[in-house]
C-alpha cells in the first residue's frame, strides 16, 4: 500500500512540474490578466456548461502580443479610454505572436471574443 501511494505522489509531482515548465517557456513579456464576461446574456445560446471557461493566456512585450493558448479565429479589439475601437483584427490560425501597429500609444482595453464569451483586460503600449 505504501508503494502505491509513493508511486502516485511521484506521478503527480512529475505532471505538475512539467506543466509549470511548459507554461513558463511559452510566454514572453508581461502576462495580461484577462477577465471573462458573456457578450449578450439575452441571446439564445446553448446552456452554460458546468466546466469553467478556459481563459486564453496572453502576454505583451513592446508592441507584440504572445499567445500561449489557442485563440484561432477569435476577434481581437483594442478600445481607448472612451470605449472607441482603435484597432481590430481576427487572430489567424496557429498564431503564437501578433504585432500591434506602431501608431498605438497609451492605455487600452484588450478584448478577445470566443463564441459568446468576451475576455478582457488592460494593456499599456
Amino acid at each position: 500500500m505504501k508503494h502505491i501511494f509513493f508511486i502516485i505522489v511521484l506521478v503527480f509531482s512529475a505532471l505538475f512540474c512539467n506543466a509549470e515548465e511548459l507554461n513558463e517557456g511559452l510566454t514572453e513579456g508581461e502576462k495580461i490578466v484577462l477577465h471573462v464576461g458573456i457578450l449578450d446574456p439575452t441571446e439564445p445560446w446553448e446552456p452554460i456548461k458546468k466546466a469553467p471557461v478556459r481563459v486564453p493566456s496572453v502576454s505583451i512585450e513592446d508592441y507584440t502580443l504572445y499567445f500561449s493558448s489557442s485563440c484561432d479565429g477569435c476577434p481581437l479589439r483594442l478600445l481607448d479610454e472612451n470605449g472607441m475601437v482603435v484597432y481590430s483584427t481576427v487572430i489567424p490560425p496557429g498564431t503564437k505572436s501578433l504585432l500591434l501597429p506602431a501608431y498605438l500609444s497609451g492605455d487600452y482595453q484588450i478584448q478577445i471574443v470566443r463564441g459568446r464569451f468576451c475576455f478582457w483586460g488592460y494593456i499599456y503600449v
